[in-house]
């Protein structure tokens, strides 16, 4: 008769080997993008994102003003996410993000404005 290796018992991984991560962006993630995960399932609602979001597009305004379209679409997410905080109707999420291409378009006419015709 041949001997079987004895299996650990059920919910017991062997020594030596990383824990199976279950989750669907965890299997993609280090050491430290596991540990970053875990902290972020933690946290509910979206006011953490919508913070690091205009945070963001406040950095981008500064750093890479002519990088007009990028800002916009960044303007757009921010008005989703607010709309998805607030649970606000979809018209009022379409007025919010009018309102902010519009606050865009206005800065980018005031950093850049265009040059006179010489025709």
């Amino acid at each position: 008769m041949v001997a079987e290796k004895a299996k650990p018992p059920a919910g017991k991984r062997p020594r030596g080997r990383p824990p199976i991560v279950r989750s669907f962006y965890g299997s993609a993630l280090d050491a430290a993008g596991r540990a970053a995960l875990k902290h972020a399932e933690a946290i509910e609602g979206l006011d953490h994102e919508i913070a690091v979001l205009r945070t963001r597009l406040r950095n981008a305004v500064d750093e890479t003003p002519e990088s007009f379209q990028l800002m916009v679409r960044g303007m757009d997410v921010l008005a989703r996410l607010v709309s998805a905080r607030y649970r606000l109707s979809k018209t009022a999420e379409k007025d919010i993000a009018a309102s902010a291409a519009n606050l865009l378009r206005g800065l980018a006419v005031q950093l850049y404005p265009e040059a006179p015709d010489d025709a």
